[in-house]
């Protein structure tokens, strides 16, 4: 299973320089074709909302991004012991 980060890297052709995260939200820098192609395919698109990075110091700063609730997933790995 695809992550939406994975998935907009995959369509898009975006670099991790493009992605930060909150805790559990995803950002992504803004540009139209990210707005577009999440509002054709991502299906919470209603809760994503754009932001303007305004922390002097950052690396976005003065850049809009796209924060998107609950979306960054951590691939962690899982290891099951037979019984």
């Amino acid at each position: 299973m695809q992550t939406l980060k994975d998935q907009l890297k995959k369509e898009l052709d975006l670099k991790e320089s493009n992605f930060g995260n909150h805790y559990s939200d995803l950002h992504v820098l803004y540009s139209p074709e990210v707005d577009k192609w999440l509002k054709d395919n991502y299906e919470f698109y209603c809760n994503v909302v754009k932001e303007l990075a305004n922390i002097e110091g950052h690396k976005w700063y003065g850049k809009y991004f796209l924060d998107i609730p609950f979306a960054h997933v951590e691939k962690t790995l899982i290891i099951v012991e037979e019984l």
